[in-house]
């Protein structure tokens, strides 16, 4: 069995860095993947808001033409 020792090649405070980087990346991965989420849900109820007020639009418009018509 081989020992840690000053001539290992890559010395424990390198791996312990290298740990931490990858623990930090997978957090941030995981983090983007939230925000990816949560920006798509935000964007699907805009686009139910957009079709309401699209459909409030229509029928405020055709309630106009009603108005003006009736008003000649």
């Amino acid at each position: 069995m081989k020992t840690i020792t000053e001539n290992t090649l890559i010395p424990i405070s390198l791996v312990i860095v290298f740990l931490g980087g990858v623990m930090w990346l997978s957090l941030l991965y995981a983090k983007s993947e939230n925000v990816s989420l949560t920006v798509i849900r935000i964007e699907e109820t805009q686009k139910t808001y957009t079709l309401n007020l699209q459909e409030i639009n229509s029928r405020l418009s055709r309630i106009e033409g009603q108005l003006s018509r009736t008003q000649k």
